[in-house]
């Protein structure tokens, strides 16, 4: 009697193993953390920028410069391109002038071009583009391309000026990647309130977008990146966390659906086998 059971155990076994396995399979699979791309369109008065690799020509139009501290201006027109690793702050509030603050502390912010040649910058220069209404109402409207690590608003605090610069608006667009192919899903949509501060963290490649200043108040920005996550940091509570749930990857991932009915397939294919060898 108690051999026959040893036997019956025996044979069992190789059952339960390839079953926990391919469950154990799945479940790790759906668990594993994928990339979450963030597609962000707002309305905001400031956006900060670490400007990456990529080059990027910035068309400037009768502005006023101010070369790192001097506090004497001079008139410029013609373009700006960063450098990788510049600290950039646009900022426009209301429907004052567009002020694009650059600074870098391990070398140039940048070069300016125009009719007289190019000319390397030092580690920090401010450009200021007045009268953004009277521009646009011409045709004029502002259009900067970004790229690089960027927040979106900025985390308020109690002692907050009249002046601060702050997110008026915005969505943010959730699309996750699916397990068995380069192709993205949506997972969701989330608001952005005002006064919210948003930025990726540890994001996994530069993001890129453009940001656009007219006849209304701030400047829009249409911003896409790649991330496990994302922070939106709210005055007066802790914030909360933006990626691509559980749920919303079991639904819309088919990828994933495949595999956990190939899993289920193997576990009923696994059971009829073991039954009719025993």
């Amino acid at each position: 009697m108690k051999s026959t059971f040893k036997q019956i155990a025996s044979k069992k076994s190789p059952q339960r193993i390839s079953i926990a396995l391919a469950i154990l399979f799945a479940v790790a699979v759906t668990f594993w953390s994928t990339p979450t791309t963030y597609d962000v369109n707002a309305e905001t008065e400031t956006l900060r920028i670490r400007t990456d690799i990529a080059p990027i020509i910035w068309g400037l139009s009768e502005v006023i410069m101010y070369r790192d501290y001097n506090p004497q201006s001079e008139a410029f027109t013609g373009s700006f391109s960063p450098s990788s690793g510049t600290d950039v702050e646009v900022e426009r509030i209301t429907s004052g002038p567009l002020r694009l603050r650059c600074k870098n502390s391990n070398g140039s912010v940048g070069e300016l071009r125009n009719q007289d040649g190019q000319q390397k910058l030092g580690g920090r220069v401010t450009f200021v583009i007045p009268n953004v209404d009277k521009r646009a109402k011409s045709g004029g409207t502002l259009l900067f391309p970004v790229s690089g690590d960027i927040e979106l608003g900025q985390d308020l605090t109690y002692d907050a000026s009249t002046t601060v610069a702050i997110l008026q608006s915005g969505t943010v667009r959730v699309l996750g990647r699916s397990l068995l192919e380069p192709t993205l899903f949506e997972a969701g949509t989330y608001p952005l309130e005002l006064g919210d501060d948003f930025r990726l963290e540890a994001a996994l490649s530069p993001s890129v977008g453009v940001l656009v200043a007219g006849d209304h108040p701030g400047f829009r920005v249409a911003i896409r990146g790649t991330s496990k996550s994302a922070t939106v940091t709210r005055f007066g509570s802790s914030g909360y966390v933006i990626r691509t749930s559980l749920f919303e990857r079991l639904k819309n991932d088919a990828g994933l659906q495949i595999l956990w009915v190939a899993a289920l397939t193997f576990v009923g294919f696994a059971r009829s086998f073991w039954k009719e060898k025993s």
